[in-house]
């Protein structure tokens, strides 16, 4: 069989399905959980500059930045400014188990849940040539094309078989425009990202609500200087290392008062803030008010 046949082969083998769909915006600041993934994800840059962080890798997105996550990667995003996003996750050739067995298709590392590989979806053919993760920023033109294909699969319910083929060729010509090599546009990378910072992060996402909670134990459990964890994070996120979980307690912190009824005592334990008069000050120095104020205000928007 000739070379081309063989090709041909492969080819006719793929059952692109996508799965779980996501499109938002995200502000300044955000990070995401650390998490790994079942099957590929496709991930759309339309507006404002971000990364996408693997564990031994950095990918620095601007509008019009694709990037193809492959399964088993553990990876975070985090937005350098307020950023608009498209992600598509989907299977090569239609058996990823995950999108039958499990509720969702990835596991957070801050969760005990454990990544079951034999679940994950299959690679395609290594004759595509394609090195994933998978990274490149079209041009302007391009990428009017590509969000306009994407308006037009987020539109499209897959409730008939014919808009179920047109949903699955709408992704078809996303993946054709995204992977076209003759126009990609490298942007830098940072090829030697420090794993403990994704470490260091995931004992953070997962012991943030713990007050004991301090800088100098997550260096101690990575056998590095509380200096040099702030200087990774400095470098990775542009903000020390007690900031970030700072962060995380204050957001969560906000979600707690938008949903509960806790009081301000109650909603600073839960969220790792031993002292309450602490915690009233750093909200009112993140929001511009007290605690108190916020939840007023955040339940009269929801009349």
């Amino acid at each position: 069989m000739s070379a081309q046949n063989t090709l041909l082969k492969q080819f006719g083998t793929l059952n692109i399905t996508p799965g779980t769909v996501y499109h938002g915006s995200w502000v300044s600041g955000q990070v995401e959980r650390n998490r790994r993934i079942y099957d590929y994800e496709f991930v759309c840059f339309s507006g404002g500059n971000g990364r996408l962080i693997t564990s031994d890798t950095t990918y620095y997105c601007r509008a019009g930045t694709v990037i193809i996550v492959p399964p088993r990667t553990v990876h975070c995003t985090i937005a350098d400014s307020a950023v608009e996003r498209w992600c598509i996750h989907f299977d090569w050739y239609g058996n990823c188990r995950a999108h039958r067995e499990k509720e969702r298709i990835w596991v957070f590392l801050d969760e005990e849940e454990s990544f079951e590989p034999e679940l994950a979806a299959a690679p395609p053919a290594e004759s595509f040539g394609i090195v994933f993760p998978f990274h490149n920023t079209l041009h302007e033109k391009e990428r009017s094309i590509l969000l306009n294909l994407l308006e037009r699969f987020f539109n499209t319910v897959p409730d008939t078989l014919p808009d179920l083929l047109r949903r699955r060729g709408l992704f078809l010509e996303i993946l054709a425009l995204a992977l076209k090599r003759e126009k990609q546009q490298v942007f830098p990378v940072n090829e030697k990202l420090n794993p403990r910072f994704f470490q260091a992060k995931s004992i953070m996402d997962a012991s943030f609500q713990n007050p004991r909670l301090t800088i100098r134990l997550v260096a101690e459990r990575l056998r590095i200087t509380p200096n040099h964890l702030t200087k990774l994070f400095r470098h990775e996120m542009g903000m020390s290392a007690l900031d970030y979980v700072q962060n995380l307690r204050l957001r969560h912190a906000a979600e707690l008062l938008r949903e509960n009824s806790l009081n301000i005592q109650e909603i600073a334990q839960e969220s790792g803030f031993e002292d309450p008069n602490y915690f009233t000050r750093l909200f009112r120095q993140r929001h511009g008010m007290t605690p108190t104020r916020f939840r007023r205000i955040s339940q009269t928007a929801e009349i």
